[in-house]
């Protein structure tokens, strides 16, 4: 049996765009139930190594700005002198390290669909027009768009992989909002009663595969929902540096953890994702 935990970067809105993050995307940890234990034994070795518990979330963007239970890792700096009082550069790079490798040696593949919505919406005509004359509702529905377009590639790459295995599988979803949770049990309802015609799948095939979709809150603390937290935080800097967009350099952490991310990727042979206006791995 596999899982698929998903988990978004960004936000789906289509008005006031930051210039700086431009980027929708969903990524997904395809976990099979018999490698999770290591998954939750390494992350909790580097949690209990650090702070002393496993009570940490490891959130992308914490990590990235070392603030919350990350901040033990920035170097402590006097506000009036702004002299050094503390370096923790070495534990800092200790904690890299170990995050590196936790994340190379974790066995789990990795699924992440993304759209730059400015492009999105530069290629959609009557997009632009609504936004022009501030169509709420129609923006609105827009927005369900763009989610359920991006659910979709990810769930046809899902149901490709377990067609490729001969397996079962179940997609565990980070609850996000009534409206976003919706689009996602909506396009997984419409596989389970329509099928996937592009792949030749019958609405019985696709039960056969796709067995049941969940949803957690944060405070469930799955270790394979942080790692489609990480997953797409990560691609998504990848994306911002692709597109060109005003974005600072990525560090060389950052840019190893892309890596890592990037080497997990499950590329689908059965044309099962076909949107162009999405990026994938």
């Amino acid at each position: 049996m596999y899982k698929l935990y998903l988990d978004e970067s960004g936000k789906n809105t289509l008005t006031q765009i930051k210039d700086w993050m431009p980027h929708f995307s969903i990524g997904g940890a395809l976990v099979h139930e018999r490698k999770d234990e290591f998954i939750r034994e390494r992350a909790d070795q580097i949690k209990f190594k650090y702070w002393g518990h496993s009570n940490v979330t490891f959130r992308g963007n914490n990590i990235r700005r070392l603030d919350e239970d990350f901040a033990i890792f920035k170097d402590v700096i006097d506000p009036q002198s702004k002299k050094m009082i503390k370096d923790n550069s070495q534990l800092r790079n200790d904690f890299y390290a170990d995050f590196q490798k936790y994340i190379e040696v974790s066995k789990f593949q990795f699924i992440w669909v993304c759209v730059n919505k400015k492009d999105w919406i530069t290629k959609n005509p009557p997009i632009a027009h609504a936004i022009a004359q501030n169509w709420d509702k129609t923006i609105t529905s827009f927005e369900k768009q763009l989610t359920r377009n991006v659910v979709e590639e990810v769930i046809k790459i899902y149901t490709c992989y377990l067609a490729q295995e001969n397996a079962h599988g179940q997609i565990i979803v980070e609850a996000s909002d009534i409206t976003q949770d919706g689009d996602v049990l909506a396009i997984y309802n419409q596989f389970m009663f329509n099928g996937l015609p592009s792949m030749g799948m019958t609405n019985i095939q696709v039960r056969d595969r796709l067995t049941c979709i969940s949803f957690a809150t944060k405070n469930n603390r799955d270790h394979e929902t942080q790692l489609a937290d990480l997953g797409s935080h990560f691609l998504h800097l990848q994306a911002r540096v692709d597109d060109k967009v005003p974005y600072k350099k990525s560090t060389q952490f950052e840019d190893n953890i892309i890596r890592a991310f990037q080497s997990k990727a499950f590329v689908d042979s059965c044309n099962a994702a076909q949107n162009l206006s999405t990026r994938r791995l």
